[in-house]
C-alpha cells in the first residue's frame, strides 16, 4: 500500500513521495531484523511505530491523527518487538473505513505497579460496517500468551463511540 501511495505521489507531489520513501526505508531498516520473540525498550518500539504512523499520515493526509501519551518512566520498559504495530495498523484500517471524516486514535501508556498498560482507543461509527477477521488482535493475544504464559493480558472494550484494546506487559517473563 505504501509503495502504491508513493507511486501516486511521484508525478503530483515528488517531495512527499521522496519523504514517504525515506520513512519507509527507515521503518524497514529498523524492523526487518527484529525477532518477534525478542524484547526491546518501549522507546525503540515507539520510534518504529512513529515511522509507520508518519507513512500512514502521508497516505491519508488530514484524515488521520494519532496521539501517543507515554509516561517518561516507561521508556526503558521491555516490550515484545513490533507488538504495537498490528494494533495501530488495525485501528487505522478500520477507523478510516468506518468513519468518513477525521479519525483520531489515542495510544495511552502508563506503568501500573509491575505492569505496563497500553491502551489504544479509536472511534467507531454507530453504522459500522462488517467487523474484521480479528487476525491482528488474535496474533497479539497469541504472542503475549507465548511470551508470558498468561491469558489475561489483552482486554477489548467496545461501546457506541469507541473501541479500546488494552494490553498489559508484565515485568517478568
Amino acid at each position: 500500500n505504501s509503495l502504491n501511495s508513493v507511486s501516486a505521489l511521484i508525478s503530483h507531489q515528488p517531495e512527499e513521495a521522496r519523504r514517504m520513501l525515506q520513512l519507509l526505508s527507515d521503518f524497514l531498516r529498523g524492523t526487518i531484523r527484529k525477532d518477534p520473540g525478542s524484547l526491546i525498550k518501549l522507546e525503540e518500539e515507539l520510534e518504529h511505530l512513529r515511522w509507520f504512523i508518519e507513512i500512514e499520515q502521508v497516505r491519508f493526509a488530514d484524515r488521520l491523527q494519532v496521539k501517543i501519551e507515554a509516561n517518561e518512566n516507561t521508556a526503558d520498559w521491555p516490550v515484545p518487538s513490533l507488538i504495537l504495530l498490528p494494533l495501530v495498523e488495525n485501528a487505522i484500517k478500520h477507523g478510516l473505513s468506518e468513519i468518513s471524516g477525521s479519525v483520531d486514535i489515542q495510544l495511552q501508556i502508563v506503568q501500573e505497579a509491575e505492569t505496563l498498560r497500553i491502551s489504544l482507543i479509536k472511534p467507531v461509527s454507530s453504522e459500522s460496517k462488517k467487523p474484521g477477521t480479528g487476525y491482528g488482535l488474535e496474533s497479539v493475544k497469541r504472542r503475549l500468551f507465548l511470551l508470558y504464559r498468561r491469558p489475561d493480558l489483552v482486554e477489548i472494550d467496545r461501546n457506541a463511540h469507541t473501541f479500546t484494546i488494552t494490553i498489559r506487559i508484565p515485568t517478568e517473563r
